[in-house]
């Protein structure tokens, strides 16, 4: 996954097993990317259903994706701002937020040309 240039599907995960583990399953994709996603090391793009890896795997942190919808890239950005406005409308709904990684979508700079 850190090699990718984009984010990927499980499916497309376990096809570059495929070719040096003969065993991988499609279970044991999803359980090592859960276990993943668990530690931080990798993140989920919701929209897109795929996966990258996180781009600060060094320290917890909430976390801003923006994906473009046509070619698919994504960036992962750390904005304390962002994450406290987040915080801060979840608390006054009366909302305790369990999920720190907020996802945009649209479209990158080169597919916008």
């Amino acid at each position: 996954m850190l090699s990718a240039e984009r984010p990927l599907t499980a499916d497309e995960i376990l096809d570059l097993l495929r070719p040096t583990d003969g065993s991988a399953t499609p279970a044991g994709v999803y359980r090592s990317l859960d276990f993943l996603t668990e530690l931080g090391l990798v993140r989920r793009i919701e929209s897109a259903k795929s996966f990258i890896a996180c781009a600060m795997p060094d320290h917890a942190h909430p976390s801003q994706m923006l994906a473009c919808r046509r070619c698919g890239t994504a960036v992962e950005t750390e904005d304390s701002r962002v994450a406290k406005a987040t915080e801060d409308l979840g608390r006054r709904l009366g909302f305790a937020l369990d999920c720190s990684t907020m996802e945009l979508t649209g479209l990158c700079s080169s597919c916008r040309g």
